[in-house]
């Protein structure tokens, strides 16, 4: 009986969803992180974000679609829809991971990372994404470092600081949490204004997918013309 569920799969293209993959690579939900995946896996994430502001609640949803092209360099497509109808924002991220260092109980790695972002109907680029990331993460804390800086139209530099902790430490075969704290940093240079938020969110992983809601809201604004709200999200990911 296994053995014909095994070539069944197989027909399909699906017979590495019935073999323990490699565990997730954690980053901060409202950041980036140095994580990327295996030569030739795929991730697929679907996610909605509601942003609070004072004139309206600002709905929206996200798609993600990861490619490894080798163990240590991904790219990743990322599409932004309004609810209201404005128009799709498209994206495409790369990363490559240059350093990683093996410890007991744990990794160090470190990546930097680009991007394009796109004009409306996918037009020309508008904006270049440039950043560097790097972490540790072991059995029972992580760590993510990440700077980011959008050049082009709307400049802005993004900073992360995020720890995570595994309340439970788990094995692949069973439910896995990951709580994570997080700073973000904006700053923008046309007005020149500083935003700081503090976010906090969950990583639930179950061998290759996993579950991430989190939640965002203010700490600090230099510019006080419109006081800034909370933030939602949530998201499925899987890996294949």
């Amino acid at each position: 009986m296994g053995g014909l569920l095994g070539w069944m799969l197989a027909g399909f293209g699906l017979d590495g969803l019935a073999q323990p993959l490699p565990p997730f690579r954690h980053e901060p939900i409202f950041g980036l992180g140095p994580r990327t995946i295996w030569q030739g896996g795929w991730g697929i994430e679907v996610g909605v974000d509601r942003n609070r502001t004072v004139r309206a609640d600002q709905w929206r949803l996200e798609y993600e679609v990861l490619y490894g092209l080798t163990v240590n360099w991904a790219t990743t497509l990322v599409l932004e829809q309004p609810v209201d109808g404005a128009p799709v924002d498209v994206s495409v991220r790369t990363k490559y991971r240059f350093f990683r260092r093996d410890v007991r109980g744990g990794v160090y790695h470190a990546a930097v990372l680009g991007g394009l972002v796109l004009a409306e109907g996918a037009g020309a680029p508008e904006a270049v994404l440039l950043g560097l990331s790097a972490a540790y993460e072991g059995r029972r804390w992580l760590l993510f470092l990440t700077g980011r800086q959008r050049l082009g139209q709307r400049p802005v530099t993004r900073y992360d600081v995020a720890l995570g902790v595994r309340p439970v430490r788990t094995g692949y075969y069973q439910p896995d949490l990951v709580v994570m704290a997080e700073v973000n940093g904006q700053l923008f240079r046309d007005p020149v204004d500083h935003r700081m938020l503090a976010a906090v969110g969950l990583w639930l992983t179950y061998r290759n997918w996993a579950f991430k809601p989190g939640i965002q809201w203010p700490l600090y604004r230099s510019r006080g013309v419109e006081p800034l709200r909370s933030r939602w999200v949530g998201s499925i990911e899987v890996h294949f």
